[in-house]
């Protein structure tokens, strides 16, 4: 068994050196800067934006619990930040839509951590009563940043 185990050591000691020497004759591999991921816009967020992000998740979002979904928190957090360097950059007349976009972003993020709350404590029977007003919400603060962006 000992024997085996030696046996074993070397090989993969033989191994590392070969691969070790190998890369050794190569020339150096050129470093490679990993890509920025792309943000949702290129520049602030709008409306449209979040329009298109809950037409593609909020169903999802607030749909059945015995639906196994991946949320989308990454998107939605590019969203978020986009709002956020665009009401640090706006006039004081601009800031409300930026604000405004904010709160829709809280808000579909809060229903995402609504949903994991209730997948984990199993209440699917007052889910679909939460995820109804969880909609209105988000509904209602989605208008108002329509309506502060027309503006």
């Amino acid at each position: 068994m000992k024997r085996t185990i030696h046996f074993l050591l070397c090989l993969a000691s033989i191994a590392a050196l070969a691969a070790t020497a190998d890369a050794a004759g190569r020339p150096p591999k050129k470093k490679t800067v990993p890509m920025a991921v792309p943000s949702a816009t290129a520049g602030p967020a709008s409306s449209a934006d979040l329009s298109r992000f809950m037409g593609a998740h909020l169903d999802t979002i607030l749909g059945p619990l015995d639906q196994k979904v991946d949320l989308p928190r990454a998107e939605l957090a590019q969203i978020r930040d986009s709002f956020a360097k665009g009401f640090g950059k706006a006039s004081l007349a601009e800031r409300q839509k930026f604000q405004s976009g904010l709160a829709v972003c809280d808000a579909i993020s809060q229903a995402m951590d609504e949903r994991n709350k209730a997948v984990v404590i199993k209440a699917s029977a007052t889910w679909p009563q939460q995820a109804a007003q969880l909609r209105q919400r988000i509904d209602q603060l989605a208008a108002q940043q329509r309506a502060a962006e027309g503006h």
